[in-house]
């Protein structure tokens, strides 16, 4: 989910204001799981641990699917 971007286009400490320091607060809903800057980071760092750990299979996976083994782009 995304920010509604309120301050973009004004200026950078607007977006800051406005999307980024909201969201630190309160994540993107209210039953968001991740509120407050550890806990984002924390989910970051094991969307890249699981990145790297699967990166190979879903690379595998995606080729196959898409039949990029022939040079085929759907």
């Amino acid at each position: 989910m995304g920010s509604y971007n309120y301050g973009e286009g004004y200026s950078i400490k607007a977006h800051i204001k406005f999307d980024q320091y909201p969201y630190l607060i309160w994540g993107n809903t209210a039953n968001s799981p991740q509120k407050g800057k550890v806990a984002i980071n924390k989910g970051v760092s094991l969307g890249v641990i699981n990145y790297k750990k699967h990166a190979k299979s879903v690379y595998l996976y995606r080729k196959n699917l898409f039949g990029m083994q022939q040079g085929k782009v759907l």
